[in-house]
């Protein structure tokens, strides 16, 4: 199954571990409606949005890894799974905030941008 992952999942984050033995397959862009910090980011997704979340994609192929990540996103309580398509078209599987959300927090998504310009940067050395 093809995960998309944002905010402490991604790599260099404070969760990566937990998604790192699983394969890095690329990147891409989700479509969101609400997007806040909660100390964690906490978001909302829509298909017909143009706001768009920038998200790492891994191949996770047992349940074992599924569980794992449900485990840590606590899911039913806090998140659910959705099964979307990104914006190039590819199924996913996110985890999306089950509560209800206010909007977009443009400080936190500037910040989600800024941290993913920083790291590709690094790698690309661009």
């Amino acid at each position: 199954m093809l995960v998309a992952v944002y905010g402490t999942l991604k790599k260099g984050y404070g969760n990566h571990s937990v998604i790192s033995a699983h394969k890095l397959v690329g990147s891409d862009y989700l479509r969101i409606s609400a997007l806040e910090d909660c100390g964690f980011p906490c978001v909302k997704f829509n298909k017909d949005s143009n706001i768009k979340l920038f998200v790492e994609l891994y191949e996770v192929n047992t349940e074992e890894g599924m569980n794992r990540l449900d485990s840590l996103e606590w899911v039913p309580t806090l998140y659910h799974r959705l099964y979307t398509k990104t914006v190039w078209g590819k199924d996913v599987c996110v985890y999306e905030y089950t509560d209800k959300l206010n909007g977009i927090d443009y400080n936190c998504l500037e910040q989600e941008w800024e941290n993913d310009y920083k790291r590709v940067k690094e790698i690309t050395g661009y």
